[in-house]
């Protein structure tokens, strides 16, 4: 794992300011295009065709940094990024993982031009049956953790195990959920600080946000801290400039697939 990861605050997320529609497909009636700005990821925008073009539109220009797609169902479909000053910028959604459930893909759009629009459009085409998406993330600014002693990666598959006297394990029965986590030590002082920011501005628990855990690695996980609580070392004397935080995150949703 390399030794930077990114994130943007709640308050970086530009999708839930803007106003969203549809140039091109429709939404299933059950499954609203609002639903991929709540900030709630168990609720879904769903199409009722295998292509979308989802339009962002703000009230004023904005610049976008990145963009990450979450809880979808869309494993080799193409998108295409524009905006009205010319932008464009292609990707294909990278094949869900070895327990079916999809990968979060996140662009970088920093060192690119042409970034700063009123108008973005996400044109999706080639999905499976439908396009279906728990939460976009428009970033306005790329944040980034430097870690140190090493990350924890945690991944759990719930299951209903019975087990006997005589043997181990006599039945499993898997949940269909996956529950990712992720936990570092950071420092240097700065981002120890950014941290304490992050903690404040989501409210513990209470706000999500993306966080991709591996710099080298397209997956985008989107979830909250852990604790309601946040603590840092402090190098004594207070003052000297050296200080130390672990950051503890968890995804929001649960992962069941769609």
């Amino acid at each position: 794992m390399a030794g930077t990861c990114y994130y943007c605050r709640p308050t970086d997320n530009l999708m839930p300011s803007a106003t969203l529609s549809l140039t091109a497909g429709s939404a299933a009636a059950a499954f609203p295009l609002t639903n991929a700005q709540d900030q709630k990821a168990n609720t879904v925008f769903k199409s009722t065709g295998t292509g979308a073009t989802i339009r962002s539109t703000f009230g004023a220009p904005v610049t976008i940094q990145a963009l990450s797609l979450h809880y979808h169902k869309l494993a080799g479909a193409t998108v295409l990024v524009t905006n009205a000053a010319g932008f464009s910028n292609g990707f294909t959604i990278p094949a869900n993982s070895p327990d079916g459930h999809c990968i979060d893909p996140w662009e970088d759009y920093r060192g690119l031009s042409l970034v700063t629009s009123n108008v973005w459009d996400i044109a999706i085409t080639g999905a499976a049956t439908v396009v279906a998406i728990g939460e976009i993330v428009w970033w306005q600014t790329v944040r980034e953790f430097e870690l140190d002693r090493g990350a924890v990666t945690e991944e759990d598959h719930p299951a209903v195990v019975h087990a006997g006297d005589y043997h181990p394990v006599i039945a499993v029965y898997r949940r269909g959920t996956r529950v990712r986590g992720f936990r570092c030590h950071i420092t240097p002082q700065t981002s120890a600080d950014d941290l304490l920011t992050l903690h404040r501005g989501a409210t513990g628990p209470l706000l999500p946000f993306p966080l991709v855990p591996d710099s080298t690695v397209n997956d985008a996980l989107y979830g909250r801290l852990a604790s309601t609580r946040h603590a840092f070392l402090e190098a004594f004397p207070r003052g000297s400039g050296a200080r130390e935080a672990d950051l503890n995150f968890i995804e929001s949703i649960r992962g069941i697939a769609l």
